[in-house]
């Protein structure tokens, strides 16, 4: 088994700043998902975690992250995340008719 362990932050004119309460999820499609949620630091750590490829999300509200990452066994992976904002979209539906005028 290896290990991931980081941290989550956001980036502005200050400087970094870490994210404590975020989401951190760690998927793999050999094994089932693991979760966890950073501390007051925003720190987080998946002490136990299966070799191979992973995808590590993680979200807090309004902002988001995914990364792919490779674990070893016997390794600690430190893996430090920054949280980019969700992109907002929106659209408008609409339709077009077209009035056909009825000749008699």
């Amino acid at each position: 088994m290896g290990s991931v362990a980081g941290a989550v932050f956001t980036v502005d004119s200050e400087g970094p700043s870490y994210v404590p309460g975020a989401v951190v999820v760690l998927n793999s499609t050999r094994a089932r998902a693991l979760q966890a949620e950073t501390d007051a630091n925003g720190t987080y750590r998946f002490p136990e975690v299966e070799p191979g490829s992973h995808k590590v999300e993680v979200t807090f509200p309004g902002l988001h992250a995914e990364q792919e990452i490779v674990v070893e066994a016997g390794v600690v992976r430190k893996l430090d995340i920054e949280l980019k904002p969700i992109a907002v979209t929106t659209s408008v539906p609409w339709c077009w008719h077209e009035t056909l005028n009825a000749r008699t």
